[in-house]
């Protein structure tokens, strides 16, 4: 790809008409305008809202100032260095989360190993912290999602001073909307998670169910065989009373029947959600369908 970008300026010289060269040009910049959409894709349909829930909703508790015992195997291995200077609390920025596809994984079924960067930063009284720089592989129990073993891979301190930023109240809130994404398209296995979506405030797309429960029923009786959400244009935001969030996204969900055939829909959804007792519970949750995408080409050009 290096080669070709720099063989650009050469072959646009030797072009003797203007207009053969952007036709040139084009040609040979489609490639690259499909691999980095193909790229981005790969990346997105490799999500795994399941072990992104698990990854979030941890380091949102320890951010709370304990390690979450009930979100952690009791005989786990683990090594927490970002503390070695600083009390308990503080903030764990997520930067990346990449379920491992090791050898280990494949011949023990019961561990998932999950590769997670991420930037910590220490409380601190007047605002001005240093951060760290950490790269860590998490193992959960492939059942239950308790984590059975933190060990960190890079430990950097910066050299310079940020402005400190929580991150607990908005890492428990991407864990709930990871682990209702998950149970939306596995709405046969009932899980906690409908509980944290309420009851007052619940519209879904479709006409019909009263409540989470109702919906995932619904979901279930339409017997698709494969169900996939993904997430776009997240968006969060804090409200004025303290401990509220505004969120909201788009799905882009794509499903397939028995018979085989592909269903596509774009649903915004909006949510109100309330940090409570340390938990994240939706106060108000709202679908609607979006018009259908008819130039195929707007979402990605090859």
């Amino acid at each position: 790809m290096v080669r070709l970008l720099s063989a650009l300026p050469a072959i646009r010289q030797n072009l003797a008409l203007p207009g053969l060269s952007l036709l040139y040009l084009s040609l040979l910049c489609l490639p690259l305008l499909c691999l980095i959409s193909v790229a981005h894709a790969a990346e997105e349909n490799g999500r795994d809202y399941a072990i992104n829930a698990a990854v979030y909703q941890w380091y949102g508790k320890l951010d709370q100032g304990q390690i979450p015992t009930t979100l952690t195997n009791a005989n786990a291995e683990i090594s927490l260095p970002e503390y070695a200077q600083s009390s308990a609390g503080g903030a764990h920025h997520l930067l990346s989360v990449t379920p491992e596809d090791s050898d280990e994984n494949r011949h023990d079924s019961r561990q998932q190993r999950v590769a997670v960067t991420l930037e910590f930063l220490p409380r601190s009284n007047s605002g001005e912290t240093r951060g760290h720089y950490l790269e860590a592989e998490l193992v959960f129990d492939s059942q239950t999602l308790k984590l059975s073993a933190l060990t960190p891979q890079v430990h950097e301190i910066d050299d310079f001073d940020s402005n400190y930023r929580s991150a607990s109240e908005t890492n428990l809130i991407k864990a709930l909307v990871f682990r209702w994404t998950e149970q939306l398209d596995n709405p046969e296995t009932i899980t906690p998670v409908t509980k944290q979506i309420g009851t007052q405030g619940f519209v879904a797309a479709e006409k019909g169910p009263a409540d989470a429960a109702g919906y995932l029923g619904f979901l279930q009786s339409l017997h698709y065989v494969r169900s996939r959400r993904e997430i776009k244009n997240f968006n969060l935001q804090p409200s004025e009373q303290p401990g509220m969030y505004r969120v909201g996204f788009e799905y882009q969900w794509r499903a397939w029947n028995a018979e085989g055939e592909e269903e596509l829909a774009q649903i915004e959804v909006q949510m109100t959600v309330l940090i409570e007792d340390g938990e994240a519970q939706a106060q108000e949750y709202r679908e609607t369908y979006l018009p259908p995408v008819t130039d195929l080409g707007a979402e990605i050009r090859c």
